[in-house]
């Protein structure tokens, strides 16, 4: 079963990978995204990497109990 809050991440998702595509074919007028797949793997990769930051700074700051 999809949640509400699922369906607007992905909604959230696809919204992005269109905008991106939409502003490569307006700087790039030869360039035409059909298959979407390259943009949503490039977005995902992002995705993936500010949530590995994020892990290891909210590591870093619990480290001794997150006293400074």
């Amino acid at each position: 079963m999809i949640t509400d809050q699922h369906e607007k991440t992905m909604q959230t998702f696809y919204n992005c990978t269109e905008e991106i595509a939409n502003v490569i074919e307006k700087y790039y007028p030869e360039v035409y995204i059909e298959d979407m797949d390259r943009v949503n793997t490039l977005l995902q990769e992002e995705i993936n990497e500010a949530k590995r930051k994020q892990a290891k700074t909210n590591y870093l700051e619990n480290i001794n109990g997150g006293s400074k």
